[in-house]
């Protein structure tokens, strides 16, 4: 046999790598679809990891919901128990100032502040007085003391030793009892 009559030797597997094979059409749509599918599927996850999310601050703010209506509700009844007792005790000074006023108005002017009578203190405040005024003690001290002190006649000074009418006194008696005793 003629070389010309050999067959051809058969192609190597990539020789004809050159030319572009024809797609599918079929193929070219499942692949299109595949990709459809997984990024739907890449979607549908993202979107619930969003729900949980948005679901937990939901439950969240539900919780604090939820406080800030008891929260409201102790200031609402704490504030009606303010008021009732801001009522009772206003209700209690108006009692009051009407029974002082009747008081008051029964008894004459109000009296003066209450000192309790004591000589002896009064003869101490006495000499004090008679101190600060001597050394140019302080004016508005006496005034404050005149104020807050009752009004009443001041105290009679300490009796001393004088000899009735008609009687000689102590010292004209000393000489006497000298000479009875020389």
């Amino acid at each position: 046999m003629s070389s010309s009559t050999k067959s051809k030797p058969p192609a190597a597997p990539g020789a004809d790598s050159r030319r572009p094979a024809k797609a599918d059409p079929a193929d070219m749509i499942q692949e299109e679809l595949r990709k459809t599918v997984n990024s739907c599927r890449s979607t549908l996850v993202s979107i619930e990891h969003d729900v949980d999310g948005l679901s937990a601050e939901k439950d969240d703010l539900l919780q604090q919901l939820v406080r800030i209506r008891d929260r409201c509700r102790a200031i609402d009844a704490e504030f009606v128990s303010k008021r009732r007792e801001y009522e009772s005790a206003m209700r209690l000074l108006k009692l009051c100032e009407e029974e002082y006023a009747f008081t008051c108005c029964a008894q004459g002017p109000p009296p003066t502040p209450f000192v309790p009578r004591n000589r002896f203190m009064e003869r101490i405040n006495a000499k004090e007085e008679s101190s600060d005024d001597a050394e140019g003690g302080d004016l508005e001290d006496t005034q404050v003391v005149a104020a807050l002190s009752p009004s009443r006649s001041p105290a009679p000074p300490i009796p001393k030793l004088y000899s009735a009418p008609g009687r000689p006194s102590t010292a004209q008696l000393q000489p006497a009892r000298a000479s009875r005793r020389g």
